[in-house]
């Protein structure tokens, strides 16, 4: 488990990551989508560490990935398919040479995937899931 469990500092992580993808867009149009797509996805990594935090009580939150989505599997199963879609595209643009083959729609359908992992957690954290 990873040894930072305040769910203050996931939420801010969350908050500053998605923040990144419109600077991007703004200051260097499309040169770098694939930062943009990392970014989105280490939004919802975070935030899918805060919903951890908030409802576990022990209170350490998943130290890999293979963990994390595991856990996403097991309790948020609506947004998997989102959340892995989020992960192979932010392995994609780390690992493989296709940065550069990232478009402006590629962002946007990231984008759309971020928003639903945030609607499906704010629903449950509503509901006291």
């Amino acid at each position: 488990m990873i040894a930072n469990d305040n769910s203050d500092w996931f939420h801010s992580q969350y908050l500053h990551n998605k923040r990144l993808p419109s600077v991007i867009q703004h200051s260097f149009q499309s040169e770098y989508h694939d930062w943009s797509i990392i970014s989105l996805f280490y939004s919802a990594l975070h935030l899918v560490n805060d919903y951890y935090i908030n409802t576990n009580t022990d209170k350490g939150v998943p130290n890999s990935h293979q963990r994390r989505l595991k856990f996403v599997k097991r309790e948020l199963q609506q947004i998997q398919f989102e959340f892995g879609v989020l992960y192979t595209l932010s392995l994609s643009a780390r690992y493989n040479d296709s940065y550069s083959t990232f478009t402006d729609m590629d962002v946007k359908n990231a984008h759309g995937f971020l928003k639903q992992i945030e609607k499906h957690i704010a629903h449950k954290l509503a509901n006291g899931e």
